[in-house]
């Protein structure tokens, strides 16, 4: 390494570490927010790990939460990012470390008070039934992908491809029988629970900046430039800029982006039964409540992008899922069942088999000769009927003749 970095802290092996972590949560847009990040190019992307342990990209490196890799120390963290001389700030943006058990206690531990200080930790989000909800599609996509080309073991599937099931099955099916049931302890709601895995990245690290998912949408600009300006400033001098120095809140918001790995999927109000959405809201009331309370009274968390009133996300995380009477009233009855996003999920898996998703089993294989057999036989029978209409419809050439 360069005796230029000797001194710097966040330079392991000649390795930029991410001054950036973007902890959460799954499906409230941390993938956009990555995305315009590397975009302004402030934040150099990493690369993924050649470990095959599990899934790692340039934004999501998937360290603090697989233990095999953790394991490995900091050092081997460090080799997925580029080299101090090629990058100023690096960023990880791994979704699933709010709710991973011990990844902010990891963390802490690996970087060491001196790291901690010089590193900013963001988190966003957003009302959790439509977190849900937007996690069961984007899965039901890959495990989808996963039954017509199984390539991976079982062991590998997550533990909200283990809650959805069936890879068909709809949000408002997956809620039902969760009511019927009466149990709630479903990864796909167990990750919308923010309020104790707030309390134990605050235990560790000491200070949080949240996103509401709401703030965001309507200020993206303002929202990107704020979280620079605060990377910047801590890593340089390790404490939180002046009050006003990061205030983004005058800036020219241009229309706001696409976003990314956002699945198609029905309305809410149109794939949850009233009964049920009203007892699962009840689920979340007390970590809903929790973290209105942190927002509003807690020291060492701040709500980004500042400079914004509160009313415009003080009851971001109540959820707001019923339409006029009039427009349930003209939804089509399979809509509800997610009829149109399963056949889009099917035909892009058809259409893009190389399409780099994780795989859920060696026991779909049943499943998937079945269903190459129905395609089989309906394209038999397809060619049947079509060559019995050609013969019954064109004359032979000797009837032409005569």
């Amino acid at each position: 390494m360069s005796d230029q970095y000797h001194d710097d802290i966040m330079c392991v092996d000649g390795r930029r570490l991410p001054t950036l972590f973007i902890v959460g949560a799954q499906k409230c847009a941390t993938s956009s927010i990555a995305k315009q990040l590397f975009a302004r190019s402030a934040f150099s992307p990493g690369r993924p790990f050649e470990d095959q342990l599990w899934f790692s990209s340039a934004k999501e490196h998937h360290f603090f939460d697989v233990p095999e890799r953790w394991r490995r120390g900091l050092r081997y963290y460090a080799t997925s990012f580029p080299r101090c001389s090629e990058a100023q700030l690096t960023l990880d943006a791994t979704p699933n470390y709010l709710s991973s058990a011990g990844a902010a206690a990891r963390l802490a531990q690996a970087y060491g008070p001196a790291r901690l200080a010089r590193t900013s930790f963001v988190v966003v989000l957003c009302e959790p039934i439509r977190r849900a909800q937007s996690a069961l599609y984007h899965f039901r996509g890959v495990m989808l992908g996963a039954f017509i080309f199984p390539l991976v073991p079982a062991e590998q599937q997550t533990p909200t491809m283990r809650h959805i099931g069936w890879p068909w099955r709809s949000f408002r099916d997956r809620v039902h029988r969760d009511v019927r049931a009466r149990t709630f302890s479903g990864a796909l709601y167990a990750m919308g629970r923010y309020g104790a895995q707030l309390d134990a990245w605050l235990e560790a690290t000491g200070r949080l900046s949240v996103v509401p998912l709401p703030l965001y949408s309507r200020h993206e600009l303002a929202t990107l430039r704020e979280i620079e300006c605060r990377v910047m400033h801590r890593s340089a001098h390790g404490t939180d800029p002046p009050a006003d120095a990061c205030d983004a809140s005058r800036v020219h918001e241009p229309p706001p982006g696409a976003r990314i790995n956002s699945n198609s999927h029905p309305p809410l109000w149109a794939d949850i039964d009233r009964a049920d959405a009203a007892t699962l809201a009840t689920s979340f009331e007390c970590s809903n409540q929790h973290v209105h309370v942190l927002l509003e009274t807690h020291p060492n968390v701040s709500v980004l992008p500042a400079g914004f009133g509160k009313q415009e996300w003080i009851h971001f995380l109540e959820p707001a899922y019923l339409p006029p009477p009039e427009a349930r009233s003209r939804a089509p009855p399979w809509l509800a069942y997610g009829a149109i996003p399963l056949m889009q999920d099917v035909l892009t898996h058809l259409w893009r088999p190389s399409a780099p998703t994780p795989r859920v089993g060696r026991e779909n294989w049943v499943l998937t000769l079945l269903l190459f057999a129905l395609l089989l036989a309906g394209l038999t029978t397809a060619c049947g009927c079509t060559v019995h209409v050609l013969r019954f419809r064109v004359p032979s050439r000797s009837a032409v003749l005569v």
